[in-house]
């Protein structure tokens, strides 16, 4: 074979060594991945291939020819995606395949694919979706004997897009996480990765304070002697960067580091309870414990009571009746007992660690409407190991069910389609494993008859057996090999695998003792009550706790020693009593078994594949060993043929994969023929056989209801569709050009018939003009000539009086006087000619500038003006301090142009402030109206009513207030410059004062108790400059070098930084910081005393403080 053939369906020759040969020749090329029509088969490689990353993204992203790329897993999401879009139909990704044949990671790049299709470079969102399998990986994988990175639990995905194809958030489901593996696995396997990372990253003191020095002497982390805990150096540096990497994934989650410090401190309580060692008791039948030292180490870290944890792990206490019967446990039910708490310990915090992720994953658009999801799963693959238990029994049936899923939906489906609809199918046959799915699902099957063994106290497994053989033994996939003690057989479709009954009854119960369940309750832990659902009980328990989330511990613990032999006595628990050697715990009434839980969550798995169209990725295992660039044939096609590989080639190859009914396959390709949806009087498969007609393609057949296509007509058909629609766009481009040209036309002649107006107008102007120019030129002249006859009648009279006074005057001068113009007259012309108007030009006058500046925006408030509003705010809220519920733990105030148009009273662990699309326009901002859903007053409704998007305020349980920009503009933090007058943490001076679209801390409840201490032992203190230190601002603006003039800003009051006030206790906690003296240290508790603000009000209700200080400081 060559190893060129894309897709196996296409081969000349179908039968198992033609697909062979075509596999393993495509393998030795490294071309790993294969189609068989639009089923994708993945053979491992075991090593690191250059056919993914960035530049293979965009390559399979909106693909029209699939034939176009060579075969990979990208195609698949990329097919999963479009066609969500395209039809609006749920989608899933079944990932199937034996342990170690590559689905996890397969499943990593599918959803790493999609992510990357709808990314949006401002969700973080798609960043935390892919960086949540890293961290189920660290908790759910741990390494076999076949897989160094087998899952040990079963996952669903499921991603939620909106109808646009953006994502708007997702979930997991988990199943069957193989608890067992805490406390017990085979030789050549480990326990779940975390454990590794937990010794390898943990620095030494805190694993000093821990008691985890050496991981070799935890039973958990070296259960078979001798065995290595790192292969080597390289190995143990892998595993600290891979401790390293996951805090840093949990925190960019979402996970505060309380909490990440609760889930240390379980792992490292159950790795010291698997340590715990019970000897007999020479005084009883009872156990005593050996290591008592680590017993209040254990519950220091569960935050229990020392002598409940011993009588919890000795005796056990049941009900009969109305009295209580306690029991000693002989050593055998003791360890049990301790293995189970070990087990419900971390069961309880894989499934609250899946559960958090859910709730940071949540979708955050609820009113998004016509939500569609692409789901993928990945779970544990078919296993056959030397020693077979309970869990892979399950894990087995599981891959059973989803090979039933396979058959019903490639085989059975089709075939049935073809009867009901009459087509001409192929005789195509199956492996239909149902009769195996009957053996266990049936009523009386053999989930039934474990769950009744395990309803009965005196139940053993050899009875569990015993009922089997006595049920079952007509079945043909159901053996008993004679003489082989718990030992039975089931014929799976993979083959057949011998399974050992010790045990079943104990892990399928799945429950916790009694005495166990009681000692949990009276934990004080927040986290240990809450992956127990304890805290509902707890908060309506009569005595009161303060909660707390367990921690590891940082120092030297100072224990109270533990004697079990001394406890016995005093819980009397004395030689009276014997240890039942049949004791059980049994099953209340009515709990569910963990095959009954099995069976529900299968059910609902396959109730949301069915509700989608699947793509279906077989992996395939090329070798044992696990080595690259080595195929067992002999391996491969045992794969091959159970998984059905052969009948999937025919039936892809001779059946049709794609059946549409009329109005969706009108719906979808009528474009091809210009039909575009079906009313109810059309002919629909007259219109149908009429589109396929015009796509001219073959080996289709119509039915009574639907159209029934080959895998590669939907290819061809999508390509038909996407060409006549770029046609109808060029056509549509063509038309809007031509009106466009004719609309431009028409504009033009407009715009010259203006202009030749215009231009006439011109014309007259310029007529006129030079008539009046020729006018006054006329004038001037005649003006001149007038002038110069003036002049020289002037001169003549001149001379004529001067020869009339030097001679007889001439009485009788027959000539006549010349008069001349008035010379008011001539001046008054020359004016008018000359003399440029007042009106051409000049300076407004001074209330044309007062009316500028009158119309400049007002309200942007100074530095002052806001330090003054902050003081006034400060004093109003100390003034009601008294009247407010201890559950507000912060006031926001919300200011536009100098004035207070809104409170914001936060009553909850976290608020937002304008989460919607619509951006500061750089003078009002709103509030988001879901954070006024529980307040009435009208001022609260009034703000409601603005919405705009601004920031993310979270409060922990310290009192630290944490800060997250959502909007595009900036986000300053007033006053970062002078940290003094503030308890900013050092992150803001770091950010100079910005927000970022990362979660900062802004309020440091550390530095605010610092200053405190510095201000405490002085003599005149001023406490409205230590109110004033549990309030800062926050402005919104478009520029940060001008935030003093930001008509917008926020200021918050930290009420859990004022309730401080007044408090002995403060003092108490700050006394080794103050360093103080007795005699100063009751002194400062008398005046802090006095310094309570709920009593002590008059000081700050008279508007601004007299202290000069304040007023600089302000």
């Amino acid at each position: 074979m060559s190893g060129t053939v894309d897709d196996l369906a296409s081969l000349s020759e179908l039968d198992e060594k033609s697909l062979l040969e075509e596999i393993q020749a495509r393998y030795e090329q490294q071309k790993i991945y294969t189609y068989i029509g639009d089923i994708v088969i993945a053979v491992n490689p075991y090593s690191s291939l250059p056919i993914y990353g960035q530049a293979n993204w965009m390559q399979y992203k909106d693909l029209k020819i699939r034939s176009e790329l060579p075969p990979h897993i990208y195609e698949v999401s990329d097919s999963a995606y479009q066609n969500l879009k395209r039809n609006r139909f749920n989608q899933c990704c079944v990932v199937s395949g034996e342990s170690g044949a590559g689905k996890t990671e397969s499943t990593k790049l599918i959803i790493e694919h999609i992510v990357k299709l709808c990314r949006h470079e401002t969700n973080q969102l798609h960043q935390r979706i892919v960086q949540v399998n890293p961290l189920l990986e660290a908790f759910g994988n741990a390494q076999t004997v076949i897989n160094d990175n087998s899952s040990r639990f079963g996952k669903f995905i499921e991603l939620n897009f909106d109808s646009n194809g953006q994502i708007l958030g997702g979930s997991i489901s988990e199943y069957l996480l193989e608890k067992s593996r805490v406390v017990s696995h085979n030789e050549g396997e480990r326990s779940f990765h975390i454990f590794y990372y937990l010794f390898a990253g943990l620095d030494k003191e805190r694993r000093d304070a821990n008691l985890l020095n050496s991981a070799e002497d935890h039973r958990i982390m070296n259960q078979f002697r001798g065995e290595k805990i790192y292969e080597d150096k390289a190995e143990m540096a892998e595993c600290k960067k891979k401790w390293d990497e996951l805090l840093s994934i949990m925190t960019s989650v979402g996970f505060i580091e309380l909490e990440i410090d609760g889930i240390l401190a379980i792992l490292a309580a159950i790795l010291h309870i698997a340590d715990v060692k019970f000897i007999p008791d020479p005084n009883s039948d009872g156990v005593l414990i050996q290591n008592e030292n680590i017993l209040g180490l254990i519950s220091e870290l569960l935050v229990v009571k020392a002598e409940e944890l011993v009588k919890a792990l000795i005796s056990n206490t049941s009900s009969v009746g109305t009295e209580k019967v306690t029991s000693l446990k002989n050593e055998s039910q003791a360890n049990d007992g301790r293995d189970a708490l070990a087990k419900a310990l971390y069961g309880r915090l894989f499934t609250w660690i899946v559960s958090k992720i859910n709730s940071l994953l949540k979708i955050q658009d609820r009113m998004a409407t016509n939500e569609m999801t692409i789901g993928i799963l990945d779970i544990y693959g078919f296993e056959n190991f030397k020693n077979n238990s309970f869990e892979q029994l399950c894990i087995n049936i599981a891959n059973e069910q989803l090979q039933y899923f396979f058959n019903f939906h490639i085989f059975q489906l089709e075939l049935d389609e073809y009867k009901s609809e009459g087509i001409s199918g192929s005789a195509i046959t199956f492996v239909d494993n149902r009769p195996l799915l009957d053996l266990f699902m049936d009523r009386l099957g053999m989930f039934d008859l474990l769950d009744d063994e395990s309803r009965f106290p005196q139940g053993t497994d050899q009875t569990l057996i015993d009922k089997f053989a006595k049920n079952l033994s007509k079945k043909p996939e159901f053996k008993l090999p004679k003489g082989q003690g718990l030992q039975f057989m089931i014929t799976h479709f993979a083959g057949s695998v011998t399974y050992s009954a010790q045990g079943f009854l104990e892990k399928n119960r799945d429950t916790l003792s009694d005495s166990i369940m009681r000692c949990l309750k009276t934990s004080t832990s927040l986290l240990v009550t809450e992956i127990f659902n304890l805290l509902p009980e707890v908060k309506a328990g009569t005595y009161g706790r303060n909660l707390r989330i367990s921690v590891l511990m940082k120092g030297p613990v100072k224990m109270q020693p533990v004697n079990s032999a001394a406890l016995k006595k005093a819980f009397n628990l004395g030689g009276t009593l014997r240890a039942n050697p049949t004791m059980s715990d049994g099953m209340a009434p009515g709990t569910r078994t963990l095959a009954t839980s099995f069976k529900t969550s299968l059910d609902s798995l396959l109730q949301k594949l069915m509700a989608a169209q699947p793509h279906f990725i077989r992996c395939i295992k090329p070798n044992a060993a696990k080595e690259p660039n080595h195929f067992d044939k002999s391996l491969v096609l045992q794969q091959l043929s159970y998984t059905g590989v052969l009948e999937t080639v025919k039936i892809r190859r001779q059946g049709y994969s794609t059946r549409l009914t009329f109005p969706e396959f009108v719906q979808r390709y009528g474009l091809i023929s210009s039909v575009f949806q079906l009313t109810p009087n059309d002919n629909g498969s007259q219109i149908c056989e009429q589109i396929m007609n015009k796509s001219e393609l073959k080996d289709w057949q119509i039915g009574k209801t639907k159209v029934f296509l080959k895998y590669q007509h939907v290819e061809q058909l999508n390509l038909m569709v996407t060409e006549a629609s770029k046609k109808i766009v060029a056509c549509q481009k063509f038309w809007r050009s031509v009106l466009a040209q004719r609309k431009l036309k028409s504009l033009k002649a407009m715009a010259k018939d203006c202009s030749d107006q215009w231009q006439a107008l011109c014309n007259v102007i310029s007529e006129i003009s030079e008539k009046e120019f020729s006018i006054q030129k006329s004038l001037n002249e005649q003006d001149t000539k007038d002038h110069q006859t003036f002049l020289e009648a002037e001169r003549r009279r001149k001379e004529m009086e001067a020869i009339s006074a030097s001679q007889p005057a001439i009485q009788n001068n027959a000539a006549g006087t010349v008069r001349a113009p008035s010379s008011s007259a001539v001046k008054s012309t020359a004016a008018n000619l000359f003399t440029p108007s007042a009106n051409m030009g000049g300076i407004p006058e001074e209330s044309s500038q007062n009316s500028f500046l009158m119309s400049l925006p007002d309200g942007f408030a100074g530095r002052q003006t806001v330090n003054s509003t902050t003081q006034i705010l400060l004093t109003e809220t100390l003034g009601k301090l008294g009247q407010l519920s201890t559950e507000i733990w912060a006031k926001l105030y919300y200011m536009e142009k100098n004035a207070i148009i809104g409170k914001v009273y936060l009553r909850d662990w976290e608020v937002v402030i304008d989460d919607t699309d619509t951006e500061y326009n750089g003078l009002v901002i709103g509030i988001n109206s879901s954070a006024f859903d529980h307040l009435d007053d009208s001022e609260s409704k009034s703000i409601s009513k603005a919405i705009g998007k601004g920031v993310n305020i979270v409060r922990d349980v310290e009192g630290n207030i944490y800060l997250k920009k959502l909007s595009k503009c900036d986000i300053f933090i007033k006053g970062y410059s002078e940290p003094d007058r503030f308890c900013f943490s050092q992150e803001v001076g770091a950010s100079e004062g910005k927000l970022k679209y990362d979660q900062i801390k802004v309020f440091d409840m550390k530095v605010f108790k610092q200053r405190l201490v510095r201000e405490i032992p002085k003599t005149n203190w001023d406490p409205y400059y230590l109110a004033r230190l549990c309030a800062f601002s926050f402005a919104f603006v478009k520029d940060c070098t001008r935030d003093v003039e930001t008509p917008c800003w926020v200021c918050l009051i930290n009420f859990l930084a004022l309730d401080l006030f007044g408090k002995p206790a403060v003092i108490d906690e700050l006394q080794k910081a103050m360093k103080l003296s007795d005699k100063d240290l009751k002194e400062a508790k008398t005046k802090w005393a006095a310094l309570d603000f709920r009593r002590r009000i008059d000081g700050f209700g008279g508007g601004r403080p007299n202290s000069s200080r304040d007023s600089a400081r302000m």
